[in-house]
């Protein structure tokens, strides 16, 4: 088996661009807000957290994605 022959890495790219204006978002929600409640925080923290994931994942994705096409223009 192959695996998916359709993975591009744009797509990837722009899932991972776009996770600095959520980190951002968040940011100001957790800091620059005046009024904040522990319950809000809390939620920030986490979505930061899978955002922060999904970067990482993101950026191993291009990394698989740009080393197996590598492999096949060898």
């Amino acid at each position: 088996m192959k695996g998916n022959l359709t993975e591009r890495r744009l797509p990837c790219f722009l899932s991972v661009a776009m996770c600095a204006p959520s980190i951002i978002g968040a940011l100001y929600f957790l800091l620059w807000q005046t009024y904040i409640l522990r319950l809000e925080a809390i939620l920030i923290i986490v979505h930061m957290v899978f955002v922060m994931l999904e970067t990482i994942l993101g950026i191993v994705t291009i990394s698989a994605i740009q080393k197996s096409l590598t492999q096949l223009n060898q």
